[in-house]
């Protein structure tokens, strides 16, 4: 978040800001919480967090930490808050980071 007249700004935070983040703490072993991604990019408010853990976990580069029951391996238990669950990367997350840092994948976006 930057500031402007001394008012607060959000700046926007890709898709790819966020794996690499959760990349990086793969990488040390640790999982991510929805409220860590919220406070590693200032500004951004946990629903945003959120959305970016959803959209990321459908496209399978990420996945919950914690065993999951038939038929909610990508998708919340009725009831269930994403709030509670931990991810990593996936295989999937990785091969998607390496690409997106190779000089071919600026040719295609």
């Amino acid at each position: 978040m930057g500031t402007q007249n001394g008012r607060r700004r959000a700046t926007m935070v890709t898709k790819n800001q966020v794996l690499g983040f959760i990349a990086g703490r793969s990488r040390q072993g640790r999982a991510v919480s929805c409220a860590e991604i919220a406070a590693a990019f200032l500004g951004m408010s946990e629903g945003a967090a959120r959305n970016h853990l959803e959209r990321l976990w459908r496209a399978r580069l990420i996945e919950p930490i914690d065993e999951r029951p038939p038929g909610f391996r990508l998708r919340l238990e009725p009831g269930k808050n994403l709030r509670a669950l931990r991810f990593r990367l996936t295989p999937r997350g990785q091969e998607w980071l390496r690409w997106y840092q190779t000089p071919e994948s600026d040719a295609l976006l």
